[in-house]
């Protein structure tokens, strides 16, 4: 009886770690679905879309798989998706099944859904819904004018419209005297909060932002967009950690989110909490293993933790294209330093001024690389210069390495 037992409870432990594992390869799917479209490698999209989908079937993938299929311009198989999409939680594809049946040549159909579309709250304005270009073979119909003359949006929908306009544009000003008012008369209106918190950024006015987004958060807790907008707010404010535990919350609320690995990387590593930084960083590469910016935070975060090896391997064997080749040159170089390859430090960090002269702190560290070489005087130079830009730490190294 006690093996029995012993045996049920191993297998009941075994269960539940396979269920686990089936979890994260799902999600991973996911967030490799999502990489692959932000690539434009649709084909693989889809492949791994419908691995996820075989394992658990949720709105946003099959709106997801909607979206991969309607690229492929195969708008009879997205019609299938958004469909099951819409099973799952109604009035989430309204418009992209407009679009489809528009596509399709199947007109009814595509003012039944336009018509659903324009009785929702957060419908997009007018123009942007008649520029659409998945919308043309309804235009030259009846049907169309009849419809554009009779949806209506409400003056709240309008100011929003033009507050949102006035603060992609940057006119703080004008955005600003529609939102306070609009707050004074609807202070549960989320969207107003979160874009006077957008207008405030411009502003550089980053209290009021703070103040803002986090009124809009609590009116919509799991809106992420409002969530990415409080965790940007903390990084300007230079509250790192912060910064970093919002953008985390946004990847388990969201898990089409993938951007944010990067993001909370970043801010881990500005918080120095390299465990963490490291952890994401990696993420962040495994999903966009050709992006500059990963591969230089992810060799960074390793560099940082004195891992010199793993952060120059990384480095090396990317195959980037280089689009920051100074910061490339003055990373590499650092790994190089700390590896004790000094040569080719110097090499990198020379590389790096001629590309950038305004990377200063590289005198102090190619003048340490000639020191380690036997090149006093040369190093000595390094450092004098460096003190001229203000690098205190020269000076210890003078009194130091005389």
């Amino acid at each position: 009886m006690k093996q029995f037992l012993i045996t049920a409870v191993l297998a009941s432990s075994l269960f539940g770690m396979a269920q686990a594992q089936n979890a994260a390869d799902t999600i991973m799917d996911v967030q490799k679905a999502v990489s692959a479209m932000e690539e434009n490698y649709c084909d693989s999209a889809e492949i791994f879309m419908s691995r996820a989908l075989a394992q658990r079937q949720t709105y946003r993938r099959f709106l997801f798989m909607g979206e991969i299929l309607m690229k492929k311009q195969e708008y009879s198989k997205a019609v299938s998706a958004l469909r099951m999409a819409e099973k799952n939680f109604q009035n989430c594809a309204l418009l992209p099944l407009a679009e489809c049946y528009a596509m399709i040549g199947n007109t009814d159909s595509a003012f039944y859904f336009l018509e659903k579309y324009s009785q929702k709250n957060n419908k997009l304005p007018l123009q942007r819904i008649s520029d659409d270009t998945l919308l043309f073979n309804l235009k030259h119909l009846e049907k169309w004018t009849t419809w554009a003359k009779k949806t209506t949006y409400s003056q709240l929908e309008n100011d929003i419209f033009s507050a949102e306009h006035y603060v992609n544009a940057q006119r703080t000003g004008q955005a600003l005297e529609i939102l306070d008012k609009i707050i004074k008369k609807y202070p549960s209106c989320h969207k107003a909060y979160y874009l006077r918190a957008k207008a405030y950024v411009s502003d550089q006015n980053y209290k009021s932002a703070l103040q803002d987004i986090l009124r809009a958060v609590k009116l919509r807790p799991k809106q992420t967009e409002y969530l990415e907008n409080q965790a940007n707010i903390y990084f300007l404010s230079k509250k790192y950690a912060l910064a970093a535990q919002t953008y985390v919350s946004v990847l388990k609320i969201d898990e089409f989110a993938i951007k944010n690995y990067y993001n909370a990387a970043k801010n881990f590593y500005l918080s120095s909490n390299y465990v963490a930084a490291i952890k994401y960083a990696s993420m962040a590469t495994q999903l966009y293993p050709n992006d500059e910016d990963c591969i230089l935070l992810y060799s960074e975060v390793l560099l940082a933790t004195g891992d010199a090896i793993s952060a120059l391997k990384v480095i090396n064997q990317a195959g980037i294209e280089k689009k920051s080749p100074a910061q490339f040159y003055r990373l590499r170089g650092l790994c190089y330093l700390k590896t004790e390859t000094y040569n080719f430090a110097i090499s990198d960090f020379c590389n790096a001024i001629d590309l950038n002269n305004s990377l200063t702190d590289i005198y102090l560290h190619r003048g340490m690389a000639y020191y380690l070489m036997g090149e006093k005087d040369l190093a000595h130079n390094d450092w004098q210069t460096a003190l001229k830009f203000k690098h205190f730490q020269a000076n210890n190294y003078l009194q130091k390495y005389r």
